[in-house]
C-alpha cells in the first residue's frame, strides 16, 4: 500500500464527492463493505454521512480507488497519468485526481496542489482585507461628509438664532428708552406740568411696562435657547470627533494588520539598504550642510540642496 499523506481540506472534500457520485454506479460487489449501506443515499448525503468510511475505503483497497479514478474526465485523466500540466483546472480537482490514479509522483502533484490552494487563500484573503479597507474608507468618508453638513446645518442655526436675539434686544432697548424718556419728561415737567402729564404719561406706562416685560422675558428665553443650542452643538460635535477617531482607529488598525500579514505571507526579510544608499558615497563629497554653505534656514537654495539628497528624494 502507498504511503499515507495528509489531504488538504479541499481535495479531501472533492476525493469524497467523486467517490459519493461514483458509488451508485459501481456493482455492489465492486463497492467495498463498509460503505455499501450508504449506496441507497444521494451522492450529497453519502459525502457527508459515510466521509468516514469512505475515505478509509478509498485509502486501503486500490481496486476501489481505481474504479473511483476511472470516472474522471479524459482529459484530466491524461494530464494527471502523463504529468501534464492544466493551469486551467482547478487546484483541488488536480489533486484529487492525482491521489485516485496514483501515476508515479503523485505525492508531488498532491503537494502542489495544497501550494496553489495556499497561494488561492492568501490571495482570496488578500482582497478581502483590501475590500474591507474600502469599505471602512468609504464609511469614514461618509461620516466625515455628515459631520460636515451637520455642522453646516448647525452653523446656519445659530446664525437666526443670534439674528432673532439681536432683534429682541434692539426692541428691549427702545421700550427701555421710551419708558425711560417718559420718566425724565414726568421729573422734569414738576407741579405746573403735572396736570398735563399725568394722564398721557400714566396711560402709556402700563404698555410700555407690559412690552418691556414681555420681551425682556423673550429675551431670557432666546439666551437659554442659544445656550441649550451651543451646549447641544459642542457635545454632537465632542461625539463627532470620538466617532471619527473611534473610526480612523479602526481603520489603522486594518490597515497595520493588512500591512502585517501581507509582510509575513511573503516573508520579506528586514531592510538593511536603503535605494540612497546606492548614490550615498557620492553625494558623501557634497557639501550640503548650511553652516558650510553659509545660507539661512529658510534658503530656498539649501531647502532644493537638501530635496536633491538621496534619503530626502526617498521621503
Amino acid at each position: 500500500m502507498s504511503q499515507a499523506v495528509v489531504l488538504p481540506a479541499a481535495v479531501r472534500a472533492r476525493v469524497l464527492a467523486l467517490a459519493a457520485e461514483r458509488l451508485s454506479t459501481l456493482a455492489e460487489d465492486l463497492v467495498p463493505l463498509p460503505v455499501r449501506p450508504y449506496r441507497r443515499f444521494t451522492a450529497r448525503r453519502r459525502a457527508q454521512l459515510a466521509a468516514v468510511p469512505l475515505a478509509a475505503a478509498l485509502e486501503a483497497d486500490p481496486a476501489f480507488r481505481q474504479l473511483v479514478g476511472e470516472g474522471l474526465p479524459d482529459d484530466l485523466v491524461a494530464a494527471v497519468r502523463g504529468g501534464v500540466s492544466l493551469p486551467a483546472a482547478p487546484p483541488e480537482e488536480l489533486g484529487a485526481a492525482a491521489y485516485l490514479l496514483r501515476p508515479p509522483g503523485w505525492q508531488g502533484r498532491v503537494a502542489e496542489a495544497a501550494a496553489a490552494l495556499a497561494d488561492r487563500d492568501r490571495v482570496a484573503a488578500g482582497a478581502a482585507e483590501v475590500s474591507a479597507v474600502q469599505r471602512l474608507t468609504e464609511q469614514l468618508e461618509a461620516v466625515r461628509a455628515q459631520g460636515r453638513d451637520n455642522a453646516a446645518a448647525l452653523a446656519a442655526q445659530l446664525q437666526a438664532a443670534q439674528a432673532g436675539l439681536g432683534v429682541l434686544r434692539r426692541r428691549v432697548r427702545e421700550a427701555g428708552s421710551r419708558v425711560a424718556a417718559a420718566a425724565r419728561a414726568l421729573a422734569a415737567g414738576g407741579a405746573a406740568h403735572t396736570a398735563p402729564l399725568v394722564g398721557p404719561t400714566h396711560a402709556a406706562d402700563p404698555a410700555d411696562d407690559t412690552e418691556l416685560r414681555r420681551l425682556a422675558a423673550r429675551l431670557r428665553a432666546a439666551e437659554q435657547a442659544l445656550a441649550a443650542e451651543r451646549t447641544a452643538t459642542r457635545t454632537r460635535a465632542r461625539e463627532d470627533r470620538q466617532g471619527e477617531q473611534i473610526r480612523r482607529r479602526v481603520l489603522l488598525d486594518a490597515l497595520g494588520g493588512a500591512a502585517g500579514g501581507l509582510r509575513r505571507e511573503l516573508a520579506q526579510p528586514p531592510l538593511t539598504q536603503r535605494p540612497g544608499d546606492a548614490v550615498a558615497a557620492a553625494y558623501a563629497q557634497q557639501d550640503v550642510a548650511p553652516g558650510r554653505q553659509g545660507r539661512g534656514l529658510d534658503d530656498p537654495v539649501l531647502l532644493e540642496a537638501l530635496l536633491r539628497a538621496p534619503t530626502a528624494h526617498l521621503l
